[in-house]
């Protein structure tokens, strides 16, 4: 009944390493409209594609500092109380 403005979740979740596109499959179907970045220390490229096609719009690397999810945040329209 709840849509999220944005979601930010690790691509490995609970020791798995596809945890963060279960989040994603998820997110596509409770908050359509939310942006989706994902963090991640394994920026291959096949990661970044599933990442990709379950919605994701930003891929940081970590470790990624909170200005910067803030910044991406904020590009997508979404507030935040990032001071820096």
């Amino acid at each position: 009944r709840r849509t999220y403005d944005l979601i930010v979740t690790d691509l490995n979740l609970a020791g798995k390493r596809d945890g963060g596109l279960q989040v994603m499959a998820a997110a596509g179907l409770l908050s359509t409209d939310a942006p989706i970045i994902v963090l991640t220390a394994f920026p291959d490229e096949a990661n970044r594609s599933a990442s990709h096609r379950l919605g994701a719009t930003c891929f940081p690397e970590k470790p990624a500092d909170l200005a910067a999810i803030a910044t991406l945040a904020m590009r997508h329209g979404v507030r935040t109380t990032f001071d820096g």
